[in-house]
């Protein structure tokens, strides 16, 4: 099922490239691959993946992200810098702090 998507820490901000508009996509969750709590796996149309795995390491959370089979460099540039940038989203909510938005740190 397609549903709509909204990047970034304030959804009310879009890139001026984007006119406002809604994008959608569809995704599957293979059913060989989740181990709740501890891995998710989402595959798009195309073949490509990405994974998040957690691990315990004492008293904290190892937190890997895969992201498998992109169509070529450039794209592989772009996803890497965009799951740098979640990631970095991730770590300043976790740590109390308000981060910048998305789009404001996103450097594809």
């Amino acid at each position: 099922m397609a549903a709509p998507i909204c990047a970034g820490a304030n959804p009310h901000c879009r890139p001026a490239h984007r006119n406002g508009s809604t994008r959608r996509f569809s995704q599957r969750i293979p059913d060989a691959e989740p181990d709740p709590p501890r891995k998710l796996v989402i595959a798009w149309d195309g073949g490509c993946e990405v994974s998040f795995e957690l691990t315990p390491q004492g008293e904290e959370v190892l937190l890997t992200v895969i992201h498998r089979r992109l169509p070529d460099r450039a794209m592989l540039l772009k996803v890497a810098a965009g799951w740098h940038t979640h990631l970095d989203i991730l770590v300043a909510r976790a740590n109390g702090a308000e981060p910048a938005t998305f789009w404001d740190r996103w450097s594809g």
